[in-house]
């Protein structure tokens, strides 16, 4: 009770000496102003020296016109922040105190100090939230939620961001860096990301642009879309709309891979399953004008197997490798190609060419014999010649009748097969024993690169004809020869009329 007497009393003392003195001092007996309050030591100040401002944990709601100016200290516990705040009659708003040397925000295209809760800030410094989340709520019906603006006028090669968020993760956590959500039932267009380059420089302009640094063997997705919905509305993982007003090239997907021993895809396409029909490509080309490629492969380098289209289809009951409607072009460029034809043939026609490249159905009949494909070659002994040894010996065929491909090579006597086929190969020979030798042989036969392939057995009588003859199947490179061997002497006679090779290509 004394000490409540007592600072009623002190307050009493104190209002009475402004009156009558006009100047009252603490801790001075010279004051300066109307009150003077000074500290026990500028140099070494106690913990008692200073003024207590009263401490209000929320604002008083309306002081009046009268109170314009009174000061109070805030303890910071709503959502205003601590210190001095001082009411302003005039906007009806408590004001923070705020220093020349002190002032951290700005009110937006100004260099003043904000005044009211709704004013837009600004500041020149970095803003470091530690330990909380950021969380902005935009006036409803307005755009610019969140904005960022900068101007570049640097030349050096450092890379500038206009926004830039790193984090570090040491932990299995899954992890966004950047999280977009758009709820609600509207039914405007809805952008989770939406950029704009409108730009007069010559630089890459890039969409989006990512880089993967990371060494291990972790999948990495450039642009990975998930869609949950169930709803029937066309998705697209990637749109991309072009509307250009000048010419140039335009790359709906461009995809660099520069290295690297692993399978390589340009582009992959799993459709995994589903009942209606599936694309794993669909282009669709709404142009009337210029060459229009539907796919087109380049491939350089001429190592390595080559594939500009590779088609593999396990359901080959009722499944195709190519499906085209429409001509069909194989070839090495625009003059040297073959053109199928539009429409099918009938039963047992085949395909031919017309020599510039258009292929045609037509029967088989009616297609002229170029006798100069096939080998037909006709060969006679130009002198008689005697044989007498048990190992074979070849017949010295040299006096060529015909030979439509020169597959004969007379110095050789034999043939040289220049294309693969089916053969007929006929000898005839006219034959004369000297001496008639019970237990006598005497063997016919046809060798084909140095080996027998057809044979027959000589009777051993005075003068004898024989003919042998097979069908062989020759490769180009096969040579073709006719010997013969025999116990007894025999005199092979080189008469044209029953003496001859004849060998024929029949397919």
């Amino acid at each position: 009770m004394q000490i409540k007497k007592f600072k009623i009393c002190f307050w009493v003392f104190l209002l009475c000496s402004l009156e009558s003195i006009g100047q009252v001092g603490i801790g001075t007996t010279n004051p300066q102003a109307t009150l003077d309050i000074r500290s026990s030591s500028t140099i070494a100040p106690t913990e008692d020296d200073g003024v207590l401002i009263p401490k209000m944990s929320q604002f008083p709601s309306n002081p009046g016109l009268s109170r314009d100016g009174m000061l109070i200290f805030y303890t910071g516990i709503s959502a205003s922040g601590k210190g001095f705040y001082y009411w302003d009659a005039t906007t009806s708003l408590w004001n923070p105190l705020a220093g020349e040397g002190d002032i951290d925000w700005y009110a937006a295209g100004t260099n003043n100090t904000p005044t009211s809760i709704s004013d837009n800030l600004y500041t020149e410094g970095n803003v470091f939230i530690s330990g909380g989340n950021l969380s902005v709520e935009s006036v409803a019906n307005v755009s610019n939620g969140f904005s960022l603006s900068k101007t570049i006028n640097s030349n050096t090669g450092n890379t500038l961001r206009n926004a830039n968020i790193q984090t570090v993760l040491n932990g299995s956590t899954a992890i966004n860096n950047v999280s977009s959500s758009i709820t609600g039932s509207g039914s405007g267009n809805k952008r989770a990301f939406s950029g704009s380059i409108n730009s007069t420089g010559t630089g890459s302009e890039y969409g989006l642009y990512n880089t993967f640094s990371s060494a291990n063997a972790a999948v990495r997705y450039g642009v990975y879309n998930y869609f949950l919905s169930f709803n029937e509305g066309i998705k697209y993982g990637v749109y991309n709309n072009f509307f250009r007003s000048q010419n140039g090239l335009a790359v709906g997907n461009y995809t660099i891979i520069n290295a690297g021993s692993g399978q390589v895809y340009g582009n992959q396409v799993r459709i995994n399953n589903g009942t209606g029909t599936q694309y794993g490509t669909d282009i669709f080309i709404n142009n009337s004008t210029g060459t229009r490629y539907g796919v087109r492969s380049l491939i350089n380098g001429a190592s390595g197997t080559v594939y500009g289209i590779y088609s593999e289809v396990e359901n080959t009951a009722t499944g195709f490798s190519g499906y085209f409607k429409g001509p069909v072009s194989f070839g090495n460029n625009a003059t040297n190609r073959y053109v199928f034809p539009a429409s099918d043939g009938t039963a047992d026609q085949v395909i031919a060419t017309n020599g510039s490249g258009q292929l045609f159905f037509t029967d088989i009949n009616a297609l002229p014999v170029n006798f100069t494909q096939f080998a037909v070659a006709q060969i006679h002994l130009s002198i008689d010649q005697p044989i007498n040894t048990n190992n074979y010996s070849k017949l010295t065929f040299n006096s060529v009748q015909f030979d439509s491909n020169n597959n004969f090579n007379a110095a050789a006597h034999q043939f040289e097969v220049s294309a693969s086929g089916i053969y007929r190969v006929t000898v005839s020979l006219e034959t004369e024993f000297d001496q008639y030798l019970i237990g006598s042989s005497a063997n016919l036969a046809i060798f084909v690169n140095g080996e027998p392939v057809r044979q027959t057995t000589l009777k051993v009588i005075s003068l004898h004809e024989t003919v042998l003859q097979g069908l062989l199947q020759l490769t180009d490179d096969d040579l073709v020869d006719i010997r013969m061997q025999s116990d007894a002497t025999v005199v092979i006679r080189s008469n044209v009329l029953k003496t001859s090779l004849e060998i024929e290509r029949i397919r």
